[in-house]
């Protein structure tokens, strides 16, 4: 989702996106320094990429089916 190095990311936009794209409630824990995403109502996924979360959505929804 994003290539620029993880310091510079403005996090808005991207959780923004990462709604938009998925569907989902997107969240950077600015402690954790983790990206999260509620899935559906059920399922609450973390990475260390926007990339990756999304991934991991994708992911979640599947093994929910």
């Amino acid at each position: 989702m994003a290539a620029a190095a993880p310091g510079s990311w403005d996090y808005a936009t991207v959780v923004r996106a990462l709604e938009y794209r998925y569907g989902v409630c997107a969240w950077h824990g600015p402690y954790t320094g983790r990206w999260w995403a509620m899935v559906d109502g059920r399922c609450l996924v973390e990475a260390d990429t926007p990339g990756q979360l999304g991934e991991r959505i994708v992911s979640a929804r599947s093994w929910w089916r």
